[in-house]
């Protein structure tokens, strides 16, 4: 497996990965007909979008197996003046779940605040109904700390959790 940052031509395999995530984990919290519809199609433009035009901040990883991408992490450095640095999407692929691929991104994008922005904390937005994700980012240490409706980009709302981690200065990793 070998990471490393995305770039232009990823574009339609990172959509791809990002709609099937959604088709996989979001069913109730996005309608069906958005994600049986046109949420591939609005993923791939996203993407080509994100990295034809990067904003300043933006950095994503891709986790790639035997030439295939197979996990994903992008993250917005220094969004929020109060949580710090947002992790915008974390996926991986169904078939290479549970295999350390999404605790590996986690640690890199861990590791280049670290470097980068020293004691400023991270967070993301999870789906309350997204209970295994939920699961991995407690597993990893993130910390539940607010709870809201958002709008989901079909229009429809979802209740989500803001997870946040602060960044230790001693280099602590996940697997300690």
């Amino acid at each position: 497996m070998v990471f490393r940052e995305a770039v232009q031509s990823d574009a339609a395999a990172i959509g791809n990965l990002h709609a099937r995530s959604w088709q996989l984990h979001y069913r109730g919290s996005f309608s069906d007909a958005y994600l049986d519809g046109p949420v591939l199609e609005d993923r791939r433009q996203e993407w080509t979008r994100r990295l034809s035009e990067p904003s300043s901040n933006q950095y994503c990883l891709v986790a790639e197996s035997e030439g295939r991408i197979i996990g994903l992490m992008c993250l917005y450095e220094q969004a929020d003046p109060v949580y710090g640095s947002l992790i915008d999407n974390l996926h991986v692929a169904p078939e290479y779940q549970r295999a350390g691929v999404g605790q590996q991104l986690m640690e890199l994008a861990r590791k280049r605040l670290n470097d980068r922005h020293p004691g400023l904390p991270y967070y993301l937005w999870v789906l309350a109904a997204n209970e295994r994700a939920i699961r991995f980012y407690e597993r990893i240490g993130g910390q539940r700390m607010e709870e809201t409706w958002l709008t989901n980009r079909d229009g429809s709302t979802a209740f989500c959790y803001r997870y946040g981690w602060q960044i230790m200065v001693d280099h602590a990793s996940f697997s300690d």
